[in-house]
């Protein structure tokens, strides 16, 4: 929904993965690092400018699909492209959430005077939801799903009390990090975005729309009380964490 504020920047691939797919980056971020892409994401890239949806510069974007290569370089390019009209450019990559410290030390050394927001949701529904896009995707692709490996990785993703404490231990307090809670956004869409753009600087808007519509809607494909007590067995001191460190009813 901050999209729809003036005065923020849409590059046209609203998740572009660059942090989250580094391997063991260092931590002297001049370092120009790239991630090589596979052809699905080059895919990406290609129908986007093709659809002129591309909202940054198109050399950008052939550079990346030309060479299947993405660095630190062309990122920053992608995200100040909008900043000749005072727009600021927005990544939302929730895999940023659940990265190494490695990668978050790197992210944050390479993007100093960026600002981040971390948007965090009830751990057992988000496993939930994870383990049931996991199935999607093996069933789009009409590839086996793995359910062990699924499980895995959604309780990773679901480990806020390993997650936020590598975050915390990267930024200073009251810094250029915000946590925010899913559930809040849901319920007070608006009281949120009125934080947002006061952490970010932005003039207050009010034309935002479309409260009540979900960016994704995943498949409500049926999990077995076995796999739901894996999840809940491992995620319960996950809510209490979330609990101590940001109070009663934050999530």
């Amino acid at each position: 929904m901050i999209f729809q504020h003036p005065n923020v920047f849409q590059p046209g691939i609203k998740e572009l993965h660059f942090f989250d797919k580094l391997k063991d980056p260092i931590n002297d971020s001049s370092e120009l690092l790239s991630i090589k892409l596979n052809a699905q994401r080059i895919r990406t890239f290609k129908n986007r400018l093709k659809k002129n949806q591309i909202n940054f510069a198109t050399i950008v974007a052939r550079k990346i699909i030309t060479s299947g290569l993405f660095d630190i370089s062309d990122y920053k390019k992608i995200l100040t492209h909008g900043n000749e009209s005072g727009k600021i450019g927005v990544d939302i990559t929730p895999a940023y959430g659940a990265m190494p410290l490695q990668n978050i030390r790197y992210m944050h050394g390479a993007m100093k005077s960026s600002k981040f927001i971390y948007i965090i949701r009830n751990p057992l529904e988000r496993a939930i939801s994870g383990y049931r896009h996991s199935a999607e995707i093996a069933l789009k692709k009409g590839k086996r799903f793995d359910s062990q490996t699924a499980i895995a990785e959604a309780i990773n993703k679901s480990k806020y009390s390993s997650h936020i404490k590598n975050y915390d231990s990267v930024f200073e307090p009251h810094s250029n990090l915000l946590y925010l809670s899913f559930n809040h956004l849901k319920a007070q869409p608006l009281e949120l975005l009125k934080k947002v753009e006061n952490f970010l600087d932005l003039a207050p808007f009010e034309g935002y729309k479309s409260f009540d519509k979900p960016s994704h809607i995943t498949k409500k494909i049926s999990l077995d009380e076995t796999t739901l007590n894996v999840f809940r067995n491992e995620l319960d001191v996950e809510e209490k964490f979330l609990e101590n460190r940001f109070g009663p009813g934050f999530i």
